[in-house]
């Protein structure tokens, strides 16, 4: 039912009868075809923020009654009657966390599934469960309570990865793990889903609206158009809705590595193509020979936005365009490339890209007149034209006077995107801001589950040390166990404690450490293993160290 906007006498008499006639003419016709509506399956809401607007006849199916409901899903998003969309956002986290707890049935502390196949079940299972529909209900996003909700779930599956306390904050969880903070990754979706309809052509952005006081309510529309508007608009979108083209009146060869041959020599015509980017510019460039001459020789310049694989598309799109306005015919043509996934992009029944259908309608079209093959060739292996090709991408990426704009690829279009939702540095605590180096990102994402546990300990200082331990009011003195003398951190541990220099020694082969050395110079694993073996002296009596 269309919201009511009108004021505390609600007369929605109006759109009960349009919806009662509607639904009876539907009705009508489904007789007509066999089928039947259920006034059993089917609800009213009535979408507006007045309180105890009623229906005081019902609206009938057939004689039945339809309920009159709250809310309901629909296209498994749920529709509450004020659209702020507080109880979708409920159900899914709920419905995430069933599914996470599920998880935990096949993972302890130090045993079950490893942190790489449980961040995958996050990342791909339960995450898409929660962002499903995102850009419909992107304007929750941006309420406190919901985001609190949403950091909350993330925290409890990476909780899962990792082994962590549960004390550990979420953003030293994300960093650790290199996962995107929940709702920079929803905002994400949401904006990611709204390029895909605009590039396409089908999105239309926000409905100024009518009501009295339209500051009041926000569109999720303008809350994802905001981030839109930021692309540049000279830019032109390579993306489009997917075409099927089946037609292929050219050849696409991949010869084997091992037993590549030239068969320039079987050819009339003969392109050597490739792109390349320098100083994150792109470039494309071609060279032609006819009959063993070199006719044309052609490079440009792509900007910064164009990725090596669209350069290489460019440039047999060119090269082909080159063929077409110089009106070749009855030829043998050979197009070689060096990027096979470019040829096989040529191959592909379905694509979602301007530059490539413009290739493969301009390969069709000089097929009509000529015998065209493209075929793969080594890349850098001695061979004359393709190192000819190179350099002259390589000279179009470096003449940055000269840009030749082509439709920007959806990876580019999608960084820029991400790059203006970036909440910037996410804030970490002092002791991980003083222990943390990006090297060990690394090590981190191969690590076992044990060794990973140990190093969210290590790195958030949310560990099995006194010095936690005694925030956690479960032991009574925050002082090291084996010197008695400081306070045992992890600081401590890893470079001060006196009893502890011959294992110093064992690991690292020094007797002193500092924590410049194990930031920038030392073996983050060496680290980890020296930390495990620290914690066994510190506290045999734990058989699982960090369980307390």
């Amino acid at each position: 039912m269309p919201p009511s906007k009108a004021g505390p006498s609600v007369d929605i008499l109006p759109l009960r009868d349009a919806t009662q006639k509607g639904l009876t003419a539907i009705n009508k016709w489904c007789k007509t075809v066999g089928l039947k509506l259920s006034a059993l399956k089917s609800h009213i809401v009535i979408f507006t923020h007045r309180q105890n607007v009623k229906i005081n006849d019902p609206i009938k199916i057939g004689g039945n009654s339809i309920n009159t409901v709250s809310s309901t899903k629909f296209l498994g998003l749920t529709l509450d009657s004020k659209l702020n969309w507080n109880e979708h956002i409920v159900k899914q986290i709920k419905k995430c966390k069933n599914i996470l707890m599920q998880c935990r049935r096949v993972v302890g502390p130090t045993w079950g599934l490893n942190p790489k196949t449980a961040s995958w079940i996050y990342t791909t299972i339960v995450r898409p469960a929660l962002s499903y529909g995102a850009m419909v209900w992107a304007n929750a996003m941006l309420t406190k309570t919901n985001q609190d909700n949403m950091i909350k779930l993330q925290r409890m599956a990476l909780k899962m990865v990792t082994g962590a306390l549960p004390t550990t904050p979420a953003s030293a969880l994300d960093k650790i793990t290199n996962t995107t903070p929940i709702t920079e990754h929803l905002r994400f979706c949401a904006v990611k889903t709204a390029y895909t309809l605009m590039a396409t052509g089908q999105w239309e952005g926000p409905v100024k609206s009518d009501l009295k006081n339209p500051k009041k309510f926000t569109s999720h529309a303008n809350t994802v158009n905001k981030t839109l508007r930021t692309l540049p608009s000279e830019w032109t979108h390579d993306l489009t809705t997917p075409v099927l083209s089946l037609d292929r009146d050219f050849l696409t060869e991949i010869p084997d590595r091992g037993s590549y041959k030239e068969v320039e020599s079987e050819f009339t015509t003969v392109i050597y193509t490739d792109g390349s980017k320098i100083n994150d510019n792109a470039g494309a460039g071609l060279t032609i020979w006819k009959d063993g001459e070199e006719t044309t020789q052609k490079s440009f310049n792509l900007g910064p936005h164009i990725s090596v694989p669209a350069s290489e598309m460019f440039a047999i799109q060119q090269a082909t365009q080159t063929l077409l306005d110089s009106g070749t015919a009855n030829e043998r043509v050979l197009i070689n490339c060096d990027s096979q996934g470019t040829i096989k992009s040529l191959d592909t029944t379905t694509s979602r890209s301007k530059t490539t259908l413009k290739t493969i309608s301009n390969l069709n079209t000089l097929s009509i007149w000529n015998n065209v093959t493209v075929r793969w060739i080594p890349a850098h292996q001695g061979h004359h034209g393709n190192e000819l090709a190179d350099a002259l991408a390589k000279k179009g990426a470096q003449n940055t006077s000269e840009e030749t704009l082509i439709p920007i690829p959806k990876a580019a279009a999608y960084a820029a995107l991400r790059n203006k939702i970036k909440t910037g540095n996410r804030k970490i605590s002092n002791h991980m801001d003083m222990i943390w180096a990006d090297r060990f990102g690394k090590s981190l994402k191969n690590m076992t589950r044990s060794n990973l546990r140990a190093a969210t300990h290590l790195l958030t200082g949310h560990g099995n040390l006194n010095y936690h331990m005694k925030k956690l009011k479960k032991v009574k003195t925050t002082t090291c166990n084996l010197c008695g003398m400081e306070d045992e951190t992890v600081k401590h541990v890893l470079t001060e404690c006196p009893l502890l220099w011959k294992l110093r020694q064992e690991v690292f082969d020094k007797l002193c450490v500092t924590l410049d050395d194990i930031r920038h110079h030392l073996p983050f694993q060496k680290t980890v293993t020296f930390y495990r073996r620290a914690e066994k002296l510190l506290h045999p009596e734990d058989p699982h160290p960090s369980s307390r």
